[in-house]
């Protein structure tokens, strides 16, 4: 299910992860290789989270009242990074197992810390997820009572 935003985002890094490591010596396609394997040994399910929910949209990540609106990284450290932020349209991240994180716009060099592209168990610490219906779903059509919420 919804394995479209995953699979193409791997594609992406295939090519992009390659070309960083030949012009910059780093490793980061031999890690992605290695992950790719164990998704497919596992049989695993990887979602995409790339839209930002933006804020401002004449403003760029840091010049937005509110850090949080692009998830950027706050801390790292040997273990890695840890990131704080919001997407939103998370393409079947809800039933997947991993979700593939990147950025939606243009950045530049003051935007570094937003410039994180990576792959995050879906049940990881710290995410909350907002689950709405989609438009086209079968709602109106179903029986039962419905908890809409705050609705007046």
């Amino acid at each position: 299910f919804q394995r479209c935003v995953g699979m193409d985002a791997l594609n992406s890094l295939h090519s992009t992860t390659f070309e960083m490591d030949e012009k910059h010596g780093t490793k980061y396609h031999k890690r992605l290789l290695e992950f790719i394997k164990m998704v497919q040994h596992e049989n695993l399910v990887i979602g995409g989270a790339m839209t930002d929910v933006k804020g401002d949209r004449s403003k760029g990540p840091t010049e937005q009242e509110d850090p949080d609106l692009s998830l950027h990284i706050v801390d790292r450290d040997d273990k890695g990074v840890y990131i704080s932020g919001a997407k939103a349209h998370q393409t079947g991240c809800i039933n997947s197992h991993w979700m593939i994180v990147m950025p939606a716009v243009r950045l530049t060099e003051k935007d570094k810390d937003y410039a994180i592209v990576g792959c995050i168990p879906v049940d990881a610490p710290g995410i909350t997820y907002i689950y709405g219906r989609q438009s086209c779903d079968t709602r109106s059509m179903e029986s039962g009572d419905m908890d809409q919420g705050n609705s007046q």
